[in-house]
């Protein structure tokens, strides 16, 4: 989920973002807090930013549409993210447009948030804070008990110069001269939604998670012939790993070192380990053997002739995942132990064949189900299949 969130200063898009990457999981991609962090990391192009920045002078777009670039090759954004903040002119648009086609990827979603201009000067004119101990007010919404000192510390309260009346419309007229054309640019490419920022948080969050696809009925959006190339070089980066870590299967060998082979050659095609730092996993490769059914951590443990081992692989190219998995005898196993591969396998092709237009996901395990029904293992129902945002089958 690709979303941009636009609006005047003001609206509550930075709330909204919060909200949306709080139920998403999702990164919140700010242009300050790049600039920020880039400066305190010393980067190449925060050192450009910060000569800028020392001179007064405003950061030019190459190196803010450099951090951004940056950013979204990052692989913690490879589920999704909202840009809040960028673009704010149509030469930045245009920019981002570039950057994500680089990518084979697109915009999902772009929200203007909708307030009028004198609620927006109430909102803004009415913020206070304590230059003591930071605690935040607002005259309307939030007031001190204390009236104008702080209620915490009791300090004089203040208000800053760029929430002055006269500083606000200033802002509000940059804005619409800068950031509103926007408007037009995304509407052109059917990707833009208003919203009514004008109600309460809680109602306009809903509204805000409804629009970028959490309806009911959930909703699957459809790629482009371009995303769809993508996830199959994903896919494509999985099965030749997956298929030197199965020829790498033997006894003696141990699970993490199979991992690290499973790690080099996913990052030699070019792609990221998508099971890596996903939920505080440690490792590239899921190694399940025997018993375990599914996730296993790779370790020291070595493998013992007559184990079963399912290696279960994941790839991010581009945004995009690509997934798989196989089941993998070491050496010489059992006869009831290859029935159970065997049957395993074909029970796979036939809910492939069953991944076609007009079906649905559970024509697929139904017929995974139905086949291996009559053998004395049959299916763990709790572990029919992995789920992905992005997936192709």
């Amino acid at each position: 989920m690709r979303l941009v969130f636009l609006g005047a200063p003001g609206v509550g898009k930075g709330t909204q973002a919060d909200k949306v990457v709080a139920h998403y999981c999702i990164c919140k991609i700010s242009t300050g807090d790049l600039l920020r962090e880039a400066v305190r990391n010393q980067t190449p192009l925060g050192l450009e930013a910060k000569g800028y920045m020392d001179r007064g002078g405003l950061v030019p777009d190459s190196v803010v549409i450099g951090l951004v670039r940056e950013k979204l090759a990052d692989s913690s954004n490879a589920s999704g993210f909202i840009l809040d903040g960028f673009p704010r002119t149509v030469p930045q648009a245009e920019a981002l447009t570039k950057v994500l086609n680089e990518r084979g990827v697109r915009l999902d979603r772009v929200i203007n948030f909708e307030v009028s201009r004198e609620e927006i000067v109430r909102r803004l004119s009415g913020r206070r804070g304590c230059p003591n101990c930071k605690a935040t007010y607002h005259v309307d919404f939030a007031p001190s008990k204390m009236g104008s000192a702080c209620e915490r510390c009791g300090e004089a309260l203040t208000q800053r110069s760029d929430d002055q009346p006269e500083a606000i419309e200033m802002r509000l007229r940059v804005y619409e001269e800068q950031t509103a054309p926007l408007i037009s640019f995304y509407e052109k490419q059917h990707v833009l939604s208003h919203l009514n920022g004008a109600e309460t948080v809680d109602t306009v969050s809903q509204k805000s998670l409804t629009d970028v696809g959490d309806t009911p009925d959930g909703m699957i959006i459809l790629k482009t012939p371009a995303e769809i190339e993508v996830m199959a070089q994903a896919s494509r980066v999985v099965a030749e790993a997956l298929d030197i870590v199965r020829k790498a299967v033997q006894p003696g060998i141990t699970t993490e070192e199979l991992d690290s082979i499973a790690e080099q050659e996913i990052r030699l095609r070019g792609a990221l380990p998508a099971f890596k730092g996903y939920r505080n996993y440690p490792r590239t490769l899921c190694a399940s053997v025997n018993d375990q059914v599914v996730h296993g951590i790779p370790s020291k443990r070595k493998l013992k002739e007559g184990d079963i081992i399912g290696l279960d692989l994941g790839a991010i190219v581009g945004g995009f995942y690509g997934d798989s998995a196989v089941t993998v005898a070491v050496g010489s196993v059992s006869d009831a132990t290859e029935k159970l591969v065997q049957v395993t396998k074909e029970a796979l092709h036939l809910g492939i064949t069953q991944a076609r237009v007009g079906n649905r996901l559970a024509d697929i395990s139904h017929a995974v189900q139905q086949h291996v029904a009559w053998y004395p293992t049959g299916v763990d129902a709790h572990h029919e299949g992995d789920g992905t945002d992005e997936f192709c089958v």
